[in-house]
């Protein structure tokens, strides 16, 4: 076999690969969501300068995140870009470019010491789960005007009260 036709074979092979990791991972995460596995906040607000709190009627996750972060999420609250696009507002105005679609944040989980949360991401029938600081998916989601769902467990547990 020339070289020229391996490195086609070769090309052909991984883009097989590819898709079949594509396929799987766009099935694994419509695995990830069950919506009766999460709450949809319904509370999303900054208190002080730093604190998030993001919850559902009187109860909520509160958890310090940077000033630059948390103003981020005050701006998506109202709507707003600064003089210029921080880097959440071109994150989304790039999905949008893409026609890929934000389709929610999910807080997800606490180890004592981080938050964990996703972003799912759907173009066309693909649908992926991605890792996310709950600062930046709250951000993102908002921007989107995609909801923010928590599971139900995570705010059983660590919520506190809020009202």
């Amino acid at each position: 076999m020339k070289k020229s036709e391996k490195s086609k074979t070769i090309r052909a092979i991984m883009v097989v690969v590819f898709g079949l990791v594509l396929v799987s991972v766009a099935f694994a995460a419509t695995q990830y969501f069950n919506p009766n596995d999460y709450y949809t906040a319904d509370v999303i607000r900054i208190d002080g300068t730093a604190t998030v709190v993001t919850g559902t009627g009187c109860r909520g996750l509160v958890a310090d995140t940077t000033e630059e972060r948390a103003n981020s999420i005050r701006l998506g609250l109202e709507g707003k870009i600064e003089e210029r696009p921080n880097s959440h507002d071109i994150y989304v105005q790039t999905l949008k470019n893409f026609n890929i679609t934000i389709e929610s944040a999910t807080i997800e989980s606490y180890d004592d010491s981080y938050y964990y949360s996703n972003l799912i991401l759907k173009r066309e029938d693909k649908v992926v789960k991605m890792d996310s600081k709950p600062s930046d998916a709250i951000a993102i989601a908002l921007r989107a005007a995609a909801p923010i769902y928590i599971k139900k467990e995570l705010l059983d547990k660590e919520g506190k009260s809020i009202c």
